[in-house]
């Protein structure tokens, strides 16, 4: 007799998902930031570097994302991940869910809708920036890819009109070798068009949140982050 093969099913349950913000809500907030973490950082981990750029109408928010593990099990050390290739289709939907959800939220608690919207992705975090905004309703006015690129099914030269951001800039270090120079050249040659053009900024550093480009995107003078 024939062994049945088993059926997939999905059941959608609830779930509770972190975040962090640098700042208050308010609605004289006139820049809101979402910051999304590489794999394997947690937000809190992230959002560090953020600290040395509170200002009182900016609002720095970091979301976890869902899927936690152990990258270090004998030290207990906890990262998360975006997704991965297993059931991706429904990982994706979860995710952005999630971060449409969170957007709805901060609205609520009350973040202008006329607030500018920032997206920073950074590595497997630009993958998700990117789809998160393709799904349409966030309305963002700057998306920075950093040391990542486009999700594949959106790299190519439909990406503009497939990711309503006004501005998208592509962000990678001399040594980031996820993310190499040419190959952010490449991308951002890809993804421009004639009245949108996508900046490749390269910075001296290897794959991490360099403090000096940050200051740059953020059109900042550093404050101490202790303070």
């Amino acid at each position: 007799m024939k062994r049945p093969t088993p059926s997939p099913h999905h059941i959608s349950v609830p779930r509770t998902a972190r975040y962090f913000t640098i700042g208050e809500i308010h609605p004289d907030v006139t820049e809101l930031w979402f910051v999304l973490h590489g794999y394997g950082q947690t937000a809190l981990e992230f959002v560090q570097p953020f600290r040395a750029h509170h200002r009182a109408d900016r609002l720095i928010v970091s979301p976890e994302a869902l899927s936690r593990f152990y990258r270090r099990n004998r030290d207990r050390e906890i990262g998360a991940s975006w997704m991965t290739s297993e059931d991706r289709k429904v990982e994706i939907r979860d995710y952005v869910n999630y971060l449409n959800r969170l957007y709805e939220e901060l609205v609520k608690q009350g973040i202008s809708k006329n607030a500018s919207v920032i997206v920073l992705g950074f590595s497997q975090g630009a993958a998700t920036a990117s789809r998160w905004l393709a799904s349409g309703t966030l309305p963002a006015t700057k998306l920075i890819l950093w040391g990542g690129q486009p999700a594949f099914e959106l790299c190519n030269e439909n990406f503009q009109t497939s990711v309503p951001a006004l501005l998208t800039t592509l962000v990678t270090g001399t040594s980031d070798k996820y993310m190499p120079p040419d190959r952010a050249r490449e991308v951002a040659s890809l993804i421009s068009m004639d009245d949108r053009p996508v900046e490749a900024l390269i910075y001296d550093g290897p794959h991490e949140i360099n403090p000096a480009m940050l200051t740059q995107l953020m059109g900042d003078k550093v404050v101490d982050a202790a303070s």
